[in-house]
């Protein structure tokens, strides 16, 4: 991780709030009675979760006993897990002729979680040890697909983080959805819809600084 000190901690201690915040959120919706499955809500708030410990990893400015290696293993067998989840909803709804559109937002978290760990599978070893930034100096310098990769991810994320600022800020009229679903046409004044879009702002943020340093 590039960039100077100070707003690498910002950055730390911003998705280490936004950890905790989820892990809070999980932890209030497995203790409810109706918590007998995986729900969207609760599919949402693990890839946060965890997209949120990965980008604390990469921006906090000390050592972590885990080695990059891991991280890019977890974080890229839930962006699996994940798009099975989307694959299993969109044959279950085209099958029963209702919209797609519901669960759209999981195709965020697994390009994120995508991205994340190509990045931690081209650290070192101890890549998260302090000593990561002349690697990933060279990396950029010497790599076409790591530079390739990175400018289209900043431009995803850059477009991600502008559309939902925009929809927290500038609500709009929506269609009503089914309970778990996103609304279609806009957001509305629904506090889960905002907190979702707020945590995918901070997420979006994050990985937009990230990989605009890094190139």
């Amino acid at each position: 991780m590039t960039g100077p000190l100070w707003a690498r901690w910002v950055f730390a201690v911003l998705f280490a709030a936004t950890g905790v915040f989820c892990l809070a959120g999980m932890l209030v919706a497995w203790r409810a009675p109706s918590a007998t499955k995986m729900s969207d809500g609760a599919a949402s708030d693990t890839a946060h979760l965890l997209m949120a410990l990965g980008m604390f990893v990469m921006f906090v400015p000390l050592a972590t006993p885990i080695p990059p290696a891991y991280w890019a293993g977890v974080i890229g067998a839930h962006s699996v897990w994940l798009g099975f989840r989307l694959f299993r909803t969109f044959r279950n709804e085209a099958r029963d002729g209702r919209s797609r559109l519901g669960k759209a937002h999981l195709g965020t978290h697994i390009v994120t979680g995508a991205v994340m760990a190509y990045f931690f599978t081209t650290l070192p070893a101890d890549g998260l040890s302090g000593s990561d930034q002349a690697h990933l100096g060279h990396v950029v310098e010497s790599n076409v697909v790591f530079t390739t990769v990175g400018w289209l991810a900043a431009m995803y994320f850059v477009g991600h983080a502008m559309r939902c600022g925009i929809r927290i800020v500038v609500p709009v009229p929506v269609r009503a959805r089914p309970r778990g679903h996103e609304p279609i046409g806009g957001v509305s004044t629904c506090p889960a819809v905002q907190t979702d879009l707020s945590l995918r702002l901070v997420m979006a943020l994050g990985m937009s600084y990230m990989l605009l340093t890094m190139l």
